[in-house]
């Protein structure tokens, strides 16, 4: 398992609106060893699973982050980090320099027109 630098539960516990059947939802950033990043096996993919746990390598969540994805970006304005290692509390105090408005609002916008059209989909049924 490769170390975790980053890690909160997320999703409706974090916010206190989850009810008793609800999934918990811990998204978490990870350091591959940079000889698996640059061998020529190419990028690891996750050797672990868990019910319930999201884990990304810190490049991938960066690229997510950057181009403004709802999820890496919850992860970075948590209010209760379970892991939150040096390099973590890195990510945390750079936060908003790695924020694009634009992007940011391009990809919430769009997540939100997304749940309106599940919702009318839903509704017409």
């Amino acid at each position: 398992m490769f170390p975790v630098l980053l890690g909160a539960e997320l999703g409706s516990a974090a916010y206190g609106l989850s009810l008793p059947d609800s999934r918990r939802a811990v998204r978490q950033v990870n350091l591959c060893p940079t000889s698996d990043l640059l061998g020529l096996v190419g990028t690891p993919r996750p050797r672990w699973s868990k019910p319930g746990v999201d884990t990304h390598e810190l490049g991938p969540f960066l690229r997510g982050v950057l181009a403004g994805d709802p999820n890496a970006v919850e992860l970075l304005w948590s209010e209760a980090y379970e892991i939150c290692t040096e390099q973590g509390e890195w990510l945390l105090r750079h936060r908003t320099d790695l924020l694009d408005g634009r992007r940011l609002a391009a990809a919430y916008l769009s997540a939100a027109r997304r749940q309106q059209q599940l919702g009318r989909t839903a509704s017409s049924r």
